[in-house]
Formats: structure tokens, sequence, C-alpha cells
């Protein structure tokens, strides 16, 4: 994997860092300005499709992990977040014609619903 890392701060490009030849597995995204976090791990399936994103920190005393679940068409099915291994919450998708249309937490009976208009 091979690009451009660019970091924002308040709408303005503040600086730029390429990157060349990183195996998905292994790729980094270090975090700056107010997010608290140095590292963030990201992992990729053989697809591309990431299925963990690890973030830690020596200022920040837990491990955050958020999980992917895809469906057979690459969307986004079910996300799990954790911290320091405990399942804090969980995300479900749902999809119509490609477009994600509803998205509920499993773990209270809030459900969000998405419209598309088109031009």
């Amino acid at each position: 994997m091979s690009g451009i890392e660019n970091n924002y701060f308040e709408g303005k490009l503040e600086s730029s860092f390429p990157f060349q030849n990183m195996e998905q597995s292994y790729f980094y995204e270090f975090g700056f300005g107010e997010d608290i976090r140095e590292n963030v791990t990201m992992t990729f399936d053989s697809k591309g499709n990431l299925i963990e994103k690890k973030l830690t920190g020596s200022d920040y005393p837990s491990i955050d992990i958020v999980k992917y679940t895809y469906d057979n068409n690459n969307r986004i099915k079910l996300e799990e977040y954790y911290i320091d291994g405990k399942l804090i919450s969980q995300t479900e998708y749902n999809y119509d014609d490609g477009l994600i249309i509803s998205s509920k937490s499993l773990n209270s009976s809030v459900i969000t619903y998405y419209f598309y208009e088109f031009y």
C-alpha cells in the first residue's frame, strides 16, 4: 500500500507524510492535534476491507479496538467497539440497493435511518 497521509487542523493542511510499499496488516496512522491517541493500527483482510482498528497511546491508559464484519458484498455489516477487551457497543448495518438504509445499536433501542436524495 502506498499513498500520502494528510493531517488537517481546523480545515487547514498542517502536514503530509508519504508512505510506500506498506503491508496492509501493519499499516499505521498517527494521530495529531487534539487526538490524544499516538497510534492507530489498522488490519485489513485479503479483500482490502478494514477488519480491525486498534487505538493506543501513552497518555491514554486504555486500549480501544473497533472490529468490522462484512457481508458478501464487502459492506460493513457489524461494528463492535471494545475498551480493554470489554465489548462496549455493537452496531448492525442494513442496506437496500447497495445504500445503507439503517444502523441499529445492539446495546439500546436506537435505530438511525438514512435517506438519500439524488439529483
